[in-house]
């Protein structure tokens, strides 16, 4: 048994990278995982990875009826969390010119979300 056994952690952003490299540590420990991300064939290939117990679920953070579904279905599927690692991120490299109110809306919307609080 691992130092997380029978315990149930979110991470968001655990399609790939980081999140994903988490995920798997954290499965590896004991721990039920979901993981969330936008690119559902990503988010499939990253469960394989992990143990039978996870579950992958397409949300876009900044959305909030996304995030409201992805915990319904969370849980639905584990009852309850114990812990949330928050990975998912956006950004955009544009010249101070072409910055929009659009795009510091977005960048806002997913890095410093209702779960990042």
């Amino acid at each position: 048994m691992g130092r997380l056994a029978n315990k149930n952690i979110l991470i968001t952003g655990g399609n790939s990278g980081i999140g994903l490299a988490a995920a798997q540590e954290v499965d590896r420990e004991g721990a039920r995982v979901a993981i969330g991300g936008l690119n559902e064939g990503w988010l499939q290939a990253a469960k394989e990875t992990l143990g039978a117990g996870s579950l992958a679920v397409r949300a876009d953070v900044s959305n909030l009826t996304d995030l409201d579904t992805m915990f319904a279905t969370i849980k639905r599927e584990f009852g309850h969390l114990d812990g949330v690692g928050v990975n998912a991120d956006y950004s955009e490299f544009l010249f101070v010119e072409e910055v929009t109110e659009q795009s510091v809306d977005k960048v806002m919307a997913v890095n410093f979300n209702r779960l990042s609080l």
